[in-house]
């Protein structure tokens, strides 16, 4: 028979009340001159890069701080603490860069949660770069949903600005796709 305590913390909520925690922590993760506090063994559960990175044979096992570059601070802020609580909370512009986080870090579950985030703020505004960016980070399903919405709203997509900036491969992948499907009559 198990019982567990109503006033105790579950794991869960523990887990997450030791993101960033300075009095737990063993590990600074630098990222712009700042720092976040984790666990390597969290890391190492969470997140198969973090568990090739801390064996005993990579420089990285030994260190205090790893410095992470390429991403900006919210970016690596969020996907630590997705690791801790399964959680997103991030602007929308950001979620593109945390979905390249999540794809270079090999992050299949936090790969859909941000295609979901942002399927849910696509607007005409920013429709064709996010199609784009499905694009860059081979996800397909998000790449047919970017297009489909691009379809249904041609017009005002290609007057956006955001249009305008598109790779030339891309805008002419996204016309020629578009034009299969009748966009374009006459």
């Amino acid at each position: 028979m198990t019982v567990t305590s109503e006033v105790e913390p579950s794991v869960q909520q523990s887990v997450s009340r030791a993101f960033n925690d300075e009095t737990s922590a063993d590990l600074k993760i630098l990222v712009e001159g700042k720092h976040i506090l984790v666990h390597k063994s969290i890391l190492k559960i969470r997140c198969e890069y973090f568990k090739r990175m801390f064996q005993s044979h990579w420089d990285e096992n030994n260190q205090d701080v790893i410095e992470i570059t390429g991403y900006n601070y919210p970016v690596v802020y969020s996907f630590l603490r997705w690791l801790y609580t399964d959680q997103v909370e991030l602007p929308t512009e950001d979620i593109i860069g945390l979905l390249d986080l999540a794809t270079s870090y090999c992050e299949n579950g936090l790969k859909r949660q941000c295609q979901k985030l942002i399927k849910e703020s696509i607007v005409d505004e920013n429709a064709a770069l996010l199609y784009a960016a499905a694009i860059k980070y081979n996800a397909k399903e998000l790449q047919d949903f970017c297009f489909q919405f691009c379809l249904n709203h041609m017009t005002k997509v290609v007057q956006t600005e955001n249009f305008k900036l598109l790779d030339k491969e891309v805008l002419y992948e996204l016309v020629l796709e578009a034009s299969k499907h009748g966009a374009f009559k006459r």
